[in-house]
């Protein structure tokens, strides 16, 4: 009996308590109420609204934030390889090429650099040259590739960043890729030269990315550098 008057207790409590909830839904409900707008029609979020209004939200909904692909009207042409046309499988074909949007010359509107990746022929990487777009007015780009860069080093490349590491007001950058990384110095007067060897920053392990930051605090812009694995032809395993 015990038991049993447990159990019709418990069972008790619960329906006091599903009844207590029950009750104040339905006074929540009757403060907030459950409206019906301009045309009559219910509407559970207790709002009024006239048809003309839905047509508005939806027409805005419609027109919001579009983009179209303007890259032939804007003289840009570039073609990133990844070197899967040597049909190898090898993996570094998995990885692709950026972008970088910075102000190199000075004009306050950014310019586009673009690494290229580069080919895998005859067990061989090839490298390719970075391509520089200055951002010209109407919106439009003009390609300085062979007034920007002083020469023309070839890399196996991935990413590319910004900064202006030698404080001179003219933003700089690295490369990085297959092969180690490149360091473009500005030199103020819309061209660049590679600079890795003589900075101290040249190296010839994979790297993949980079990052520019004053890591030891002394005001002076330090290299971070993201490395990937050790492959090769030779270092070669099938898949």
């Amino acid at each position: 009996m015990a038991a049993g008057s447990q159990t019709s207790n418990n069972a008790g409590a619960w329906c006091l308590f599903t009844f207590a909830q029950l009750a104040l839904v339905l006074f929540l409900a009757g403060i907030s109420g459950c409206g019906v707008d301009d045309a009559g029609t219910p509407n559970s979020a207790g709002e009024s609204g006239s048809a003309d209004d839905r047509r508005s939200i939806a027409s805005d909904a419609a027109t919001a934030i579009q983009f179209r692909d303007i890259t032939p009207e804007a003289g840009v042409s570039v073609i990133a390889h990844n070197g899967e046309s040597g049909h190898y499988l090898a993996i570094l074909e998995t990885l692709a090429a950026g972008v970088a949007t910075v102000d190199y010359d000075g004009d306050d509107v950014p310019d586009l650099l673009f690494p290229q990746g580069g080919l895998l022929e005859n067990e061989t990487v090839i490298g390719t040259f970075l391509r520089v777009f200055r951002n010209r007015p109407g919106g439009t780009f003009q390609e300085a590739t062979d007034l920007a860069a002083s020469d023309h080093s070839l890399l196996f490349s991935h990413g590319i960043v910004g900064c202006d590491y030698d404080n001179d007001g003219w933003t700089d950058f690295v490369v990085t890729g297959y092969g180690g990384i490149l360091l473009y110095q500005n030199l103020g007067d819309n061209t660049f030269r590679e600079v890795s060897q003589t900075s101290g920053v040249r190296q010839e392990l994979w790297s993949t990315a980079a990052a520019w930051g004053d890591f030891d605090g002394d005001g002076d812009s330090d290299l971070y550098v993201a490395r990937y694995v050790d492959w090769s032809f030779e270092n070669h395993p099938a898949c």
